[in-house]
């Protein structure tokens, strides 16, 4: 948890860890939190309580606290019963097999030793954050309870500069150049039915598994996007997914790419292309398998073999300022479609002003899907799609509507409705 330093360089405050192996001389004794007897030497590789589960590979048994001029602070119940003792560091047999030093703190900083209250739970981590400098958590509660409006604000340096971070980087490439292809990103749920690891108290009974893959997930999300495409205004689904999953061997971040609206045999030619595409991007070759309409990458495994980025200059900027979310309505929608021969001076958003003047709110989307010229006039065809947001609509709702737009084309000179 700290920084290695050298025996020549100890200074005061120092931590110094030893690994004892056990011998046959070394006597029977007493530990002291539970009046047990025992000979075990309790060389741990792997941290228990403090920041748990962190390798320790080297294996430890004991620890003690530098002091200067070649003396160490501990407590051994096996040595010492317990007792806190100031010994000479070469001479103390605690600190015969010496397997490190580490320095907690760079020795001109301000040390602290903070109490965390015991009904305060949320505040246990703290203890992980104080070693290594980073003490967002108790910084945010003694704010709270000084009042922020008693600290003064100061200006951040202008010359900072932010760690940049690879995943990042290329996860942003990555979805610039999907973008461009047509392709629209989407976020699944973490927790399903399918995979390795299952949950010891889920969040949802009918979601106990965390994900193993982004193939469950964007399957389910083109089914949808072939359900609502009329709606959407689209003929093909194109989604794509960055997302960690969850192994018995591990987790790691995954691409997948999606499709559906088209033969599969279409769908694989064009993601092999969107992989030469990014191939040609990134400057790797991928080349994964298409199955049912979805590629998945190991995108941890891709950014290994990529280059540390040394800044987010060629990032774009993507203005989001007149971007507003709308909800579905949970309610079924109605399609109808519509065509019309008119004059060839006529445009199709000519047509659509006549259409959206008399359709009124029900009509939630409509697209130009045919256009056919022909002596001297144009032909065109729209999908109307029509929904309400407090009621299943019936047709004779709708059919109504469809008879006051039919009648309004008609009234246009030349104009026919077919």
């Amino acid at each position: 948890f700290g920084d290695e330093v050298a025996q020549k360089d100890l200074q005061p405050g120092d931590v110094v860890f030893s690994r004892n192996n056990r011998g046959p001389e070394q006597p029977e004794y007493e530990r002291v939190a539970d009046g047990t007897k025992t000979t075990n030497e309790a060389i741990k590789k792997i941290s228990k309580d403090f920041l748990p589960g962190t390798d320790v590979s080297e294996g430890v048994s004991h620890n003690g606290v530098y002091l200067g001029e070649g003396k160490v602070i501990h407590a051994s119940a096996k040595w010492h019963k317990g007792h806190v003792v100031i010994e000479d560091l070469k001479e103390s047999v605690a600190f015969q097999n010496i397997v490190g030093f580490r320095r907690m703190l760079p020795s001109n900083d301000e040390r602290y030793v903070v109490t965390i209250p015991s009904e305060r739970l949320d505040l246990q981590a703290t203890r992980g954050y104080l070693v290594s400098g980073n003490t967002q958590d108790l910084i945010e509660e003694i704010g709270r309870v000084y009042g922020y409006n008693n600290i003064d604000a100061i200006e951040l340096s202008k010359n900072l500069k932010s760690e940049v971070s690879k995943q990042f980087y290329y996860a942003e490439k990555i979805r610039d150049v999907l973008v461009n292809e047509g392709f629209s990103e989407v976020f699944n749920y973490s927790f399903g039915v399918k995979g390795d690891v299952e949950l010891a108290n889920p969040l949802a009974k009918d979601r106990p598994i965390l994900r193993n893959s982004l193939q469950e997930g964007l399957m389910k999300t083109l089914e949808e996007g072939m359900y609502y495409k009329d709606l959407l205004g689209e003929d093909v689904i194109r989604v794509f997914e960055i997302g960690t999953v969850f192994t018995d061997k591990g987790e790691y971040v995954e691409l997948g790419i999606g499709m559906a609206g088209m033969k599969q045999g279409k769908i694989e030619n064009v993601l092999h292309e969107v992989q030469g595409v990014l191939s040609e991007a990134l400057g790797v070759q991928i080349k994964e398998k298409v199955s049912n309409g979805i590629v998945t990458i190991n995108f941890t495994n891709l950014i290994e073999k990529l280059p540390e980025p040394e800044s987010y200059d060629d990032i774009k900027d993507i203005d989001t300022s007149d971007v507003v979310y709308k909800a579905l309505s949970p309610y079924p929608f109605i399609l109808r479609d519509i065509a019309v021969w008119t004059p060839e001076t006529i445009s199709s958003d000519d047509v659509l002003k006549i259409i959206h003047t008399h359709a009124g709110s029900l009509l939630v989307n409509d697209t130009l899907f045919d256009t056919y010229a022909k002596d001297g006039k144009v032909s065109y065809a729209f999908h109307l799609v029509f929904q309400s947001y407090e009621k299943t609509l019936s047709d004779d709702e709708v059919n109504p509507i469809m008879e006051k737009i039919t009648e309004a084309l008609n009234a246009g000179e030349e104009w026919d409705v077919r």
